[in-house]
């Protein structure tokens, strides 16, 4: 596709968008994956250059909270539901467009490709032209989102994804093929769509758990956390929260729920929490103690001290950073 074709303009859910939860949103990953510059965070904003904007779709895979969209553009695949196979072109190599087609073949993110797996789908043959020759320079490849969902799957025992090339003919062949046996289902109907895919013998589900991968996880380093409590207030997913369990109070994190917007990590004054990619999917739980502050009379908690470390702190976060009075002082009229 050239640099002036167009597939329609992003539609932003503001409320959605990252930066809509806190100022100090950090997440640029929409204007990095951009390839025309149409996208630029600054301090004030997230601005849109509509002129450059060529409609590509590479922002919205990038978008950790499926904040963007592309009303211009079918992103329905062509499925054999009786192979398990899904059918993707990109229409600079299938000009005619027609079922399957899409601007760009990489704007099919995790989600989409995840959203495959679970469905059933083993394999997605796609037809394309040169990429390393397109305008459109994809910061993400297929390839790359897919290799993140395989490398998921197989923590997990379940049936990757693979990826075969067709040519122009053979991809148009395959699709006519599909259609005209009666095979093809039609991708938007979510209801029917599960469970109507073959699943390879051979492979069963991973019953280690300490095995399977989440694709983003929230770690908390208990010596630097100060138990302020922001990263469990701001995340939109509940990936981090604050509890009470058997044990007593606690913070406990939901690796599967995280999308890796970074909004923990923006918040946090003390560098306590770290995104790690790819890590074990198993909820992490840090234990907190609970105390009075001797100075200021108000409840706080925190991490619990190791045994071998300092004792808990008789004083709340706030009375140990600011100096207050120690002295009252009458008013009199």
């Amino acid at each position: 596709m050239t640099h002036g074709a167009r597939h329609g303009s992003p539609v932003i859910d503001a409320e959605r968008c990252v930066h809509a939860h806190a100022a100090q949103a950090s997440c640029c990953r929409c204007a990095s994956a951009c390839p025309h510059d149409a996208l630029r965070l600054t301090d004030q904003s997230l601005e849109f250059d509509e002129a450059a904007c060529t409609g590509c779709g590479h922002c919205r895979p990038a978008c950790p909270e499926t904040a963007i969209a592309f009303p211009g553009i079918s992103l329905e695949p062509v499925v054999d539901k009786e192979a398990g196979e899904v059918y993707l072109a990109c229409s600079a190599t299938i000009p005619e467009g027609g079922p399957g087609t899409l601007p760009c073949l990489h704007i099919m993110g995790e989600r989409d490709l995840s959203q495959m797996a679970s469905d059933g789908v083993s394999q997605l043959r796609v037809a394309r032209g040169a990429c390393a020759d397109c305008m459109q320079r994809a910061a993400a490849t297929i390839e790359d989102h897919l290799f993140a969902v395989n490398r998921l799957l197989i923590s997990r025992g379940q049936v990757q994804i693979e990826l075969v090339d067709e040519t122009p003919p053979s991809w148009r062949q395959r699709v006519a093929s599909t259609s005209a046996q009666g095979r093809a289902l039609n991708a938007s109907r979510r209801a029917l769509f599960s469970g109507l895919f073959p699943k390879p013998a051979g492979r069963s589900q991973n019953t280690d758990s300490s095995a399977m991968l989440a694709r983003f996880a929230p770690l908390i380093e208990a010596a630097a956390c100060s138990g302020c409590d922001a990263c469990a207030r701001i995340c939109p997913h509940g990936a981090i929260l604050l509890m009470y369990d058997e044990a007593g109070l606690r913070y406990a994190t939901k690796p599967h729920a995280c999308t890796g917007c970074g909004l923990c990590t923006d918040l946090c004054d003390h560098d306590a929490i770290r995104i790690e990619a790819f890590a074990p999917a198993g909820a992490m739980r840090l234990a907190l103690t609970e105390g009075r502050c001797t100075r200021c009379g108000a409840p706080f908690h925190e991490p619990e001290p190791d045994t071998n470390g300092p004792k808990a702190q008789e004083l709340c976060r706030i009375c140990r950073t600011h100096r207050h009075p120690t002295k009252l002082f009458e008013v009199r009229g």
